[in-house]
């Protein structure tokens, strides 16, 4: 069985499982890096932009970008098309 790793093919045989395994537990304690994750919800997005707030204001007020939020807002717009043909 071919197995990429780290960049490079390896064929992965029964005595490499211990390093394989090995290396995912070290993997799995090192401290998270690069970008906190934000968890916005779309309402929060249309509640501001209800309010008559630009993309800008409402974009500083959740700490996101202004493309995540008008990408959010479509979001909104997307669930609603959905479900409204549909009869309960």
């Amino acid at each position: 069985m071919l197995v990429r790793y780290r960049g490079a093919v390896h064929a992965r045989e029964g005595s490499c499982d211990a390093n394989y395994e090995r290396d995912d537990r070290l993997r799995a304690a090192r401290p998270r890096v690069g970008r906190p994750t934000v968890s916005i919800k779309p309402k929060q997005v249309g509640g501001l932009k209800s309010q008559g707030l630009s993309w800008r204001r409402i974009a500083r007020a959740l700490r996101i970008g202004t493309a995540s939020a008008m990408r959010l807002y479509r979001s909104i717009d997307k669930a609603c098309s959905n479900t409204q043909g549909v009869d309960p």
